[in-house]
């Protein structure tokens, strides 16, 4: 696993692609405000996760002109327009989008959140939910889901090694798209050992 911290995929993607190294990107799907100079209204937004995913599909298929990305395609032209210049970020907007990419994203190597890492992980149980308040020693109800939420995110790399090493079990009973890349992770190392 290689962490770029959110920009730079194309760099690794061209290089992997070269030297013929599987790979797959996890992606939130973030919510991005954007400041016009000469436009109005001067501020907008766009779901910058679903554009990371487009535009690594789109080099994807520039590297690779024999693969057939139609499906992903026919979705970007369904969607013009609700993906860039939005007059707000809405969660349903993003959950509808959400619902349109995900399955040809993931077809073409780019696992979406539904928002992020840290939000989907939070309500992906209630079991995970509860040990995490417990890790921030947040479990009464003084402390909603957004307080846990900003702790999570600012404590994020120790947060997510700390917590992964003392509840795998917990999370080893996650079973929705959060796990779907850790899934594919674990299917490319078995075909790797097989080859």
């Amino acid at each position: 696993m290689l962490s770029v911290e959110g920009v730079g995929f194309k760099r690794y993607i061209e290089l992997f692609e070269v030297l013929d190294i599987p790979w797959f990107v996890r992606t939130d799907n973030d919510y991005v405000k954007n400041t016009r100079k000469k436009k109005t209204p001067k501020e907008v937004y766009r779901l910058a996760g679903i554009q990371r995913g487009i535009d690594i599909s789109l080099l994807r298929k520039d590297l690779n002109p024999s693969l057939s990305i139609e499906k992903l395609e026919k979705v970007i032209q369904e969607s013009e327009g609700q993906i860039k210049e939005l007059l707000e970020p809405k969660e349903s907007h993003r959950s509808e989008m959400y619902s349109k990419f995900y399955k040809e994203l993931r077809n073409n190597n780019i696992f979406l959140a539904k928002i992020g890492l840290e939000e989907d992980l939070l309500s992906s149980s209630e079991e995970i939910n509860q040990e995490i308040r417990k890790y921030f020693n947040q479990l009464d109800d003084e402390y909603d889901n957004e307080d846990v939420l900003q702790s999570m995110q600012k404590n994020k790399s120790t947060f997510m090694f700390h917590f992964v090493q003392n509840h795998l079990d917990s999370l080893s009973n996650i079973t929705d798209e959060l796990a779907e890349p850790l899934h594919q992770c674990k299917k490319i190392i078995e075909e790797l050992r097989h080859v």
